[in-house]
C-alpha cells in the first residue's frame, strides 16, 4: 500500500521545488520544513518550524519525574508557519500585528495607523499603512487574517527584501504550526488576492 504523503509533501508536489528539512538535537531543538513554490506565477515560500520537547532539556528536567507525560516522548510547541509572497509592484507599506496594550500605546505615536472600519478587525490588529488613502481599498483582502485556522496572532509585512534576489515580498507570520491541506491552500490563495490587489496602486496613491 502506497504511504499516504503528508499536506506539506502534497503542497510541494503542486507547487512547490527546493525542499529543506532540518532536524533537531538536543543542543537545538529546532526543526523546520522550508520549499520555495511558484504559486500562480508567484514566486513564494513556505516554512514550517517548530520544537520539541524531547529536544529540550529545559522540558526533560521538568517532566522527568512523570513517565506517563507525552512530552517525554515528543510534544511538538512553538509551532510558525512563514510564507513570503513575491511583490511585484512595492510601493506602499502595510504592516499588521497583534493589539495589545503596550502596542497599542506604541502604535499611537505612528501617524500612518488607521482603521479598517471593521470592528472586530480593529480590535485584533493593529493595522499601519502608508499612504494611508489606500486603507479602504485593500480591507476587504484583510478579513481573511481573523480566520480562526490562522489563530490570529501573527504578523504581516509588505517591506521584506531578499539579499539574494532584491526582490520585495509580503511576510505573513503566522505563530500557529499548518498541517491541513486545505488550511494551507487557503492561506496562499488569500494572500495571492492580497499580493495582486496592492500591487495596483502606483507609487505613493
Amino acid at each position: 500500500m502506497e504511504e499516504e504523503l503528508h499536506p506539506w509533501e502534497v503542497i510541494l508536489g503542486k507547487y512547490g521545488h527546493k525542499a529543506n528539512y532540518i532536524e533537531g538535537d538536543k543542543d537545538q531543538p529546532n526543526y523546520s520544513f522550508t520549499f520555495d513554490l511558484n504559486y500562480q506565477q508567484k514566486d513564494s515560500r513556505l516554512r514550517f518550524s517548530w520544537n520539541n520537547t524531547r529536544n529540550d532539556y529545559i522540558e526533560q528536567y521538568k517532566f522527568r519525574w512523570d513517565t506517563g507525560d507525552p512530552r517525554l516522548v515528543g510534544h511538538i510547541y512553538c509551532g510558525k508557519t512563514v510564507l513570503l509572497m513575491e511583490l511585484p509592484q512595492q510601493h506602499n507599506k502595510l504592516k499588521i500585528y497583534n493589539a495589545g496594550y503596550v502596542y497599542n500605546l506604541l502604535s499611537l505615536l505612528n501617524r500612518h495607523k488607521v482603521q479598517t472600519g471593521y470592528a472586530n478587525f480593529d480590535k485584533t490588529f493593529i493595522t499601519i499603512v502608508k499612504p494611508t488613502s489606500v486603507i479602504a481599498d485593500i480591507t476587504p483582502q484583510l478579513e481573511y487574517l481573523l480566520d480562526p485556522d490562522f489563530g490570529r496572532s501573527l504578523t504581516l509585512e509588505t517591506d521584506y527584501e531578499d539579499a539574494i534576489t532584491l526582490k520585495f515580498y509580503l511576510q505573513l507570520k503566522l505563530n500557529t504550526l499548518l498541517e491541513d491541506e486545505k488550511q494551507i491552500e487557503k492561506l496562499l490563495k488569500h494572500t495571492a488576492v492580497l499580493v495582486d490587489r496592492l500591487s495596483m496602486f502606483p507609487p505613493g496613491s
